[in-house]
């Protein structure tokens, strides 16, 4: 292939060959060469924009020549494979037969050489080509044939050279076939194209699996066709598979673990039609019969529990076939398959028998019933005879023993896990039908199912010495509990009472064992894990009959005596899991929260404690408000136990100040320091998991305080909120001090661990500000309205497609008069609710916010000067951030929660933002400013001052743009076009003055930031975008602005879509586009064909028919379709634009 037909030929190619050789060597240097990661880093995107080129065809030729280096070659096969998967139609016809023959030649060649990693990526590049040609309907001449007649070219070469590359030729037509097939499943080709290779693949199938059962076991194959069990291979004059035997003696391990691999990947990816009159349906199954032979062969067994990497690799593969035709199956083949899968059981059992010397013979055996488990489940439900029975009771048989293993999983063995996910896959099955023959099938398989709840509960029995293990030992044991935990409940959920009886007999039998005169330590293990079974049976109470069994048996969990901290902790977590069980019984009720609360004041049992306390009180609310006084004093004093736990943590860090400083003096005390930092570590981790219980706590008593009655409201609160009340002055008052603030500026542990302190007082207070007022506690979720996003468009996009353009006119004036008539209603609602909540009088959080706004304002000041001062740090000002927004979050939720009883506050809230935004811009503050705007932005005596807020905000973040650069500051970015976008939906806001002033700069802005921002602040964009053309109708300001720079609008999204930006950004991007291609109609036509008749643009590869396609198919699709079809055709112009065939994925980095 001299030249090709775009004109370009030999000249190209040796003009680009230098560099290329260049980059190759930059990316394997030689050994006394440094390695350079720029320079790597460099020749490697050079070689990926090569590799883009049209001239990149004219490259493979020179690069695979046998004189080159194998690393030169090797990147010549790369570059042949990913032109040929991702740019084959910009191949010319007429140079098909050439890059055939160089892809054929140059695996020859490898194949003589011996190269096994040349060999596989001309294999992919040969297969590769075979299924993008009969794709495109191009197979003729010497692709006629082309599975075939390569294998008989590879086999006439073999003979043809020396006798010691005969192994390498054969492992070249395995992998030759292997690839065919992953080649085909990984090609994105349209559904025509995929049924047309997919039918030429189909008529060789036969023939590629008689292949390689040759390559796997030539004297087996010779019997099986003698036999007449399997049709002849590839009987032609080049390739005999019948004098393999009699030339070579037995295939190598390489070779016929290639050979099962290509078998695995044709059975797996090419869906077969099973059939009497196919073939390759016995061939299929004749297939199956062998490797399920050769899998329990002693020999082969022992070499993998001997760790043979050959054997293992044999096994491997033969694995990888079984499970392919096990998945692969139609139901009637399953059928016949399960007796076969079950003759492995004598074999599974003599591997369970020695788990830790034969562990990956049983995750072998375990695959393959996972296979035949998710695959045809269904026929354990459909059992008509006494012999299916036998065979499905042997296979659930085998799944069970896997689990029983003995041994602690995780650290004394690894396998009983695999078992679990077929497991889960039989139940399913089970519980999903609730017919006759289902429920005969549950019975006959009872004595397997209290096998199965007996060996769950034993794996999941702690082990005495638990705390020993390793951290990674116990989060893997821990992980497998839970998984045995999923299993209980699934198994529940078909079983059900017996199920429910058996762990209840379980719990029992433990709990009087524990009981006996002389117990021993070890009891208490069996109670635990019984109660940690009950547990996992919570999500499945589903009738009168087991909530009362269940009820009956929390009456018994309630009197047990102390037994050990991890009983009670299970303990906590059942009535926690069976609270609305709980609730219904108020004896028990009483019981419960004796028991909770008296855990509270365990630091072993804290998180148990609250995470149980806050599900009764969701369940119980109310019930619980004669208990109120209780639950306030365990609460103050678990508070107590943390401020205590505060100080011990100062402590620690003075003494880390103290060792560091010694440090620098005595170096050899290095080992002891570092002992000591580990143990305080472990100190502070439990400290802050016991702030987080805390804050669980609050939350639980916010719900049972806004139950109470409302002249005792205001006073619970109070008591609730003091202690946080305190540590917010407490906070306030050392930030005053410019001392310590100092301090805090240097020391990096003190500014941690204050932070920390903010951060968690904060979290606390919005937690209130949400859960305790009573309005709050008992409705239904909001709109998300409060949370800034107001849309007031209401027109339904259908019903305008079918609006005639005559009455355009009076529906702009009908939705101006809905939009006024809205905002009237929504002011009155308001004025409403303001007046009521005055009237009202009890308002917790209204009170709330009185209470800790002095300190909360004070903090956030300081915070701004904090993050002032840390401008040039990213990362602690990154920390000041968060922890800003977490007191922005408990305002926002006191808006949120009181509506109109804030009015008082709304100057105040207005002066802090602006101040503290304009001292250290923050997102925080723009996320409190969108539910504030929300709320008071429709109310006439307040849009002077929200007004003026978003001026000042407006201008604040454009001047921060404007010096620091779109990318210095993301988040607040991302706010600022939030911010806007919900001011577009306050009609008479956004006509202020102020407010245009910043909605048309932030509009330039966003033309000016969709090609060059990061992908991540994509999504706020093309949001205010979208929104404000949906504005245009209600808006003449809007609509003129549009008009005046739709056209750079439609020249930045197409750019940005031309390449600009990645693939995640063009489904944004595509919505802005449907929305004005329906709102501003031929305007926007006549804006898209300006832009995209601007020669090479968006992307030289995008030719002008293509560009004239696109703009008809936009117009079109945004007419006549959803924004999902709109987006398809947006991202199929986009791969256009970087060179790809439509549809394709990026072309793979060398």
């Amino acid at each position: 292939m001299n030249t090709l037909e775009s004109g370009l030929s030999d000249v190209a190619a040796d003009t680009l060959m230098p560099d290329v050789q260049q980059a190759i060597a930059t990316l394997y240097p030689g050994p006394d060469v440094p390695f350079n990661p720029a320079a790597v880093d460099a020749a490697q995107a050079f070689l990926t924009r090569v590799q883009l080129m049209q001239e990149a065809w004219l490259l493979p030729p020179r690069l695979l020549d046998p004189a080159q280096s194998p690393e030169t070659q090797f990147v010549g096969a790369i570059i042949l494979r990913e032109k040929i998967a991702s740019q084959f139609s910009s191949l010319p016809r007429a140079d098909l037969p050439a890059i055939h023959q160089v892809c054929l030649t140059s695996l020859l060649a490898a194949a003589a050489q011996s190269s096994r990693r040349l060999v596989l990526k001309l294999s992919s590049a040969l297969a590769s080509l075979v299924v993008q040609a009969a794709a495109a309907d191009l197979l003729g001449g010497p692709l006629e044939d082309p599975i075939l007649s390569t294998i008989a070219m590879i086999e006439s070469a073999r003979l043809q050279n020396a006798a010691e590359t005969s192994q390498s030729h054969l492992c070249a037509i395995a992998n030759f076939l292997l690839m065919i097939a992953e080649e085909y499943h990984k090609a994105i080709l349209q559904s025509s194209a995929r049924q047309r290779a997919r039918a030429v693949l189909l008529q060789n199938v036969t023939a590629v699996l008689s292949t390689a059962i040759a390559l796997y076991d030539p004297t087996l194959h010779q019997q099986l066709v003698y036999s007449g069990q399997l049709p002849a291979s590839v009987s032609t004059q080049h390739f005999n598979p019948a004098t393999l035997s009699a030339q070579l003696g037995p295939s190598s391990d390489n070779l016929r673990a290639d050979a099962a691999a290509a078998m695995a990947a044709w059975i797996e990816y090419l869906p077969l039609v099973y059939s009497q009159r196919d073939p390759s349906s016995s061939t299929v199954l004749v297939i199956f019969d062998i490797l399920l032979q050769a899998l329990v062969d002693p020999v082969l067994l022992q070499a993998v529990m001997d760790h043979d990497d050959a054997a293992s690799t044999l096994a491997n593969s033969a694995t990888d076939v079984i499970s392919a035709v096990l998945a692969s199956s139609p139901s009637d083949v399953g059928q016949q398959l399960l007796p076969r899968v079950a003759s492995l059981a004598p074999t599974f059992a003599s591997a369970l028998a020695q788990p830790s010397e034969a562990d990956t013979v049983i995750f072998l055996l375990t695959n393959i019933l996972a296979s035949l488990f998710h695959a045809h489940a269904g026929a354990f439900v459909r059992i008509s005879t006494e012999e299916e029975l036998s065979v499905c009771l042997a296979l659930v048989h085998m799944l069970v023993g896997c689990v029983a293993i003995e041994g602690c999983f995780g650290r004394d063995e690894t396998v009983s896990g695999a078992a679990l996910e077929p497991l889960h896959d039989f139940l399913y099955e089970l519980g999903d039908h609730s017919d006759a023959s289902v429920q005969t099938a549950i019975s006959m398989f009872a004595p397997v199912f209290s096998s199965l709840v007996h060996a769950a509960l034993a794996k999941a029995t702690i082990p005495l010495d638990f705390d020993s293990w390793q951290a990674q030992e116990r989060m893997a044991w821990r992980e497998h509990r839970v998984q045995l935990g999923e299993l209980i409940a699934r198994l529940m959920d078909v079983w059900r009472m017996p199920c429910l009886a058996q762990i209840n007999s379980a719990l029992v039998n433990a709990v009087n064992a524990s009981l006996d005169p002389t117990p021993t330590d070890s009891r208490w293990v069996s109670v635990e894990a019984a109660l940690f079974a009950l547990k996992a049976l919570a999500e499945s109470v589903s009738s009168p009959e087991i909530e009362a069994a269940v009820l009956e048996l929390l009456r018994q969990i309630a009197s047990l005596p102390p037994l050990h901290f991890r009983v009670t902790f299970n303990t906590l977590s059942c009535f926690g899991a069976f609270a609305a069980c709980v609730r219904k019984d108020g004896e028990l009720l009483g019981k419960v929260l004796t028991t909770t609360v008296n855990s509270l004041a365990d630091s072993r049992l804290v998180q148990a404690a609250s995470t149980t306390l806050l599900r009764l009180c969701n369940e119980a609310g109310g019930s619980l408000v004669p208990w109120l006084d209780q639950l306030l004093d365990a609460c103050l004093t678990l508070n107590q136990t943390l401020e205590a736990g505060d100080a011990a943590r100062a402590q620690l860090h003075l003494q880390q100040r103290k060792q560091r400083a010694a440090l620098q003096q005595h170096r050899a005390s290095v080992a002891g320091s570092r002992s000591t930092q580990s143990t305080a570590i472990a100190k502070l981790r439990h400290v802050q998991q016991q702030h987080m219980d805390w804050i669980e706590v609050v939350t639980a008593l916010c719900h049972v305080i806004s139950w109470a009655p409302p002249d005792q409201l205001l006073g619970l609160t109070e008591r609730l909120a003091g202690p946080c009340t305190a540590r917010l002055q407490q906070l306030a008052s050392q930030l005053g001090d410019e001392s310590y603030l100092n301090a805090v500026l240097v020391d990096a542990d003190m500014r941690e661990a204050l932070l920390d302190t903010i951060s968690r007082e904060f979290r606390c207070l919005a937690r209130m500000c949400l859960h305790i007022d009573p309005a709050a506690a008992r409705q239904s979720e909001e709109d998300d309205e409060m949370d800034g996003f107001v849309n007031v468009d209401g027109d339904d996009d259908s019903a305008r497609l079918r609006l005639q353009n005559a009455y355009r006119q009076s529906q702009l004036q009908e939705q101006q008069q809905a939009d006024e008539q809205q905002r009237q209603l929504r002011q009155q609602q308001f004025m409403q609710q303001s007046l009521q909540a005055s009237q009202q009088g009890a308002q917790p959080v209204a009170s709330l916010v009185a209470m800790t706004w002095p300190a909360v304002s004070a903090i956030l000041t300081q915070l701004s000067r904090l993050a002032a001062a840390f401008k040039d740090s990213a990362l602690d000002q990154e920390a000041v951030d968060q922890v800003v927004l977490a007191g922005c979050l408990a305002l926002k939720n006191a808006l949120r929660t009181v509506r109109g009883g804030l009015l008082e506050f709304v100057p105040v809230l207005v002066e802090t933002i602006e101040q503290y935004h304009a001292m250290a811009p923050s997102a925080g503050f723009l996320d409190l400013a969108c539910p504030l705007l929300a709320q008071f932005g429709v109310v006439e005596n307040c849009l002077p001052s929200m007004a003026l807020l978003v001026s000042r905000l407006g201008q604040t973040n454009l001047s921060l743009f404007a010096t620091a650069g779109l990318d210095g500051h993301p988040t607040v970015l991302a706010g600022h076009f939030s911010l806007c976008a919900s001011i577009l939906g306050l009609p008479q806001l956004s006509a202020g003055a102020e407010c245009w002033q910043v909605l048309s700069a932030t509009f330039q802005l966003a033309c000016q930031a969709l090609p060059v921002v990061q992908l991540g602040n994509i999504d706020p964009i093309a949001n205010f975008l979208e929104k404000t053309a949906r504005a245009s109708d209600r808006s003449p300001a809007v609509s003129q602005l549009l008009q005046e720079e739709g056209l750079n609008l439609t020249h930045q999204l197409f750019l940005s879509i031309g390449g600009a930006q990645p693939r995640g950004a063009w489904p944004l991007l595509g919505k802005v586009l449907f929305v004005l291609a329906k709102r501003l109609g031929q305007s926007f036509v006549q804006w898209a064909a300006q832009v995209l008749g601007i020669e090479g643009f968006p992307s030289p590869h995008v030719s002008e028919q293509q560009k004239r396609d696109f703009l008809q198919q936009i117009v079109r699709t945004s007419a006549q379709s959803t924004p999902k079809q709109f987006n398809s055709n947006v991202v199929d112009f986009g791969f256009l634009c970087c060179g790809f065939t439509a549809g394709a994925s990026r072309t793979a980095v060398l």
